[in-house]
């Protein structure tokens, strides 16, 4: 459909030409896509995870995800700017919405308007690729009749952003080829600025749209290898026209990704529910971590005074000493202790007490248990204390530990003494057990006590 409109003295002229049958599959979609968002209004499948880092964005609670944030930072902009607070806890898959502040109405109308573009932008891919703009309708028509993608854009997820910014990226790759016989005008570099920025917002919400970065990348040296024949193309043109794009293609998306992630950590200040999996170099940056406050992390570990914070880590085995214990194990046919031998620990201890009895009628000491903990917590900090001292500070001057001292490790939460005695251990009969000793103020004999070897 054409409007054409005839000049006057004081109104210029213009022509409008309005596409029916994308107009048409526009409608339909919309009418699809959006009918009843508002049910179910309970949490329904992937919306747990994506709903669950709007709240900690909310928060500003430091979280790892396996995913880029972008996505989730436009859902967080739009729940904040209606009022959410952060506090809606998302349990499980099926917790109802009602009474709640989280306006998952108005997450799953984003989602879906994504989602109703896509039919509309598969008709227009086509028609730039030169198909019959039959074809191009059945192409529409067929993304229009997806239930699979209807079912994911109906609901807060990121998948129909995706595959938003991954069809734009492609047909604005695709118009800067129709437009190259006006290479370098306003509307050419339009098409390659625009590219980049959909690749980029592509890669910047899911990792999958890399594979958009490659398709376009494709196009381009296709499109590239074609016009060298061309006569009427210069070569210094060409490489100025692949250069443009390869830049476009290729910095804007970085920028794009670093700006996000940026975004992302300025947000994040406060400890969060992951912080048992973060270095302890990050973890000291965040508002509310429970590293020891006197606790300063240095690049330097070989000096260690009175009343330091440390964890002691059970390294892996070489991977010699993992051949010579398997080996030992087949002999012996115990593989499981190979197993044991082999994995990284932290020595670790909470205020719960060993059993008054086994289940073999062994009885314990009934002390503080003492295990090895294969991820970092605040109760694997332990305090090096003096034998005979009872301050858990740092001296002024500070006392550095030497080679050959005998030290005491206090805990750093229930402040027990790491003690070790004449009782077996939980999980054998010959091995001695350790604990933290009940009473940290009666004193130990100097065999019980660490020695320090540098």
């Amino acid at each position: 459909v054409q409007c054409v409109c005839r000049p006057t003295a004081s109104f210029p002229s213009f022509q409008l030409t309005v596409d029916s049958a994308m107009v048409v599959l526009l409608l339909a979609s919309l009418a699809l896509f959006l009918w009843k968002l508002h049910l179910p209004h309970y949490v329904v499948f992937d919306e747990v995870h994506v709903g669950k880092y709007i709240s900690f964005y909310v928060r500003g609670l430091f979280f790892l995800d396996s995913e880029p944030p972008l996505g989730k930072l436009l859902y967080t902009g739009l729940a904040w700017s209606c009022g959410y607070d952060g506090h809606f806890s998302f349990s499980g898959i099926g917790q109802d919405y009602s009474g709640s502040l989280f306006p998952y109405t108005v997450l799953r109308l984003t989602s879906s308007l994504c989602g109703a573009c896509l039919p509309v932008l598969s008709y227009a891919i086509c028609l730039e690729l030169g198909l019959h703009p039959l074809a191009a309708m059945v192409s529409g028509l067929l993304l229009l009749l997806d239930t699979a993608l209807l079912s994911q854009s109906r609901h807060f997820m990121t998948h129909s952003m995706m595959l938003l910014c991954a069809l734009l990226a492609v047909y604005s790759v695709l118009r800067s080829q129709n437009t190259a016989h006006r290479a370098f005008s306003f509307a050419w570099w339009l098409s390659i600025g625009m590219t980049g920025v959909f690749l980029g917002l592509a890669v910047s919400i899911k990792y999958v749209g890399f594979l958009t970065l490659l398709l376009v990348a494709a196009i381009i040296l296709q499109d590239m290898w074609q016009k060298l024949p061309d006569q009427t193309e210069t070569l210094t043109s060409l490489v100025l026209q692949t250069v443009a794009r390869v830049q476009a293609v290729t910095s804007i998306p970085v920028i794009i990704c670093l700006t996000t992630f940026y975004v992302h950590f300025a947000i994040l200040k406060f400890s969060g529910p992951h912080d048992a999996l973060l270095p302890d170099e990050l973890k000291q940056t965040l508002v509310g971590s429970q590293l020891p406050a006197d606790q300063t992390l240095y690049r330097d570990y070989f000096e260690i005074a009175y009343g330091t914070h440390v964890m002691l880590q059970r390294s892996a085995l070489s991977v010699q000493d993992m051949a010579a214990r398997h080996a030992e194990s087949v002999r012996r046919h115990s593989p499981s202790q190979a197993r044991d031998d082999t994995m990284s620990c932290w020595l670790h201890s909470h205020a719960d007490l060993y059993p008054v009895s086994y289940d073999d009628g062994r009885n314990s000491s009934q002390q503080q248990q003492v295990t090895c903990y294969p991820f970092k917590d605040m109760n694997n900090w332990w305090i090096v204390r003096r034998p005979g001292s009872s301050s858990l500070s740092l001296d002024t001057p500070a006392q550095i530990v030497k080679d050959g001292d005998s030290i005491e490790l206090v805990h750093g939460t229930t402040k027990r003494l790491l003690n070790s005695h004449n009782v077996a251990g939980p999980l054998s009969k010959t091995a001695q057990e350790v604990s933290g000793f009940v009473n940290n103020t009666i004193p130990i004999s100097s065999p019980t006590m660490s020695t320090v070897h540098v």
